[in-house]
């Protein structure tokens, strides 16, 4: 992929991104359906060439959720969004879903809630992409 091609994707995932968040902060930090996200459809639009990106987003939210400060706190970001990026992008992918108490990171609760560990999400998607992202986004020679 030429240098152009790389800089067009990124360009176009850091303005998806931007969208996303706004749409994050317009429900005041609660995390809103990921299908309803102009910005979360246009990421995952982009395929596999969004990997790169996302796994870069990943490490930030690692990094950021380990010295959160109070600026930060709300910082509206995906979180644990980026896994269901991931999963529309990559059928492979599978964020693991459980019964109330079981030590996956999504689980079903009682009266239809969904208990959500966003830092499991994250580190789970992070590590899957660290592992299997070559085979899908093969290095640059």
């Amino acid at each position: 992929m030429a240098l152009e091609d790389h800089l067009d994707i990124e360009e176009k995932f850091n303005n998806a991104l931007a969208e996303w968040k706004r749409e994050i902060r317009k429900y005041h930090g609660n995390y809103i359906p990921t299908h309803n996200s102009q910005g979360y459809t246009k990421i995952v639009s982009l395929g596999i060439a969004a990997l790169p990106y996302i796994k870069r987003e990943l490490i930030h939210e690692v990094e950021r959720m380990n010295n959160l400060n109070s600026e930060e706190m709300f910082d509206y970001t995906p979180l644990f969004g980026w896994g269901y990026a991931v999963e529309a992008i990559i059928p492979d992918f599978n964020i693991q879903r459980g019964k109330e108490n079981s030590a996956a990171p999504i689980r079903t609760l009682g009266c239809g809630f969904v208990g959500i560990d966003p830092l499991k999400v994250i580190e789970l998607t992070l590590d899957w992409l660290n592992t299997n992202m070559e085979k899908y986004y093969p290095k640059a020679t």
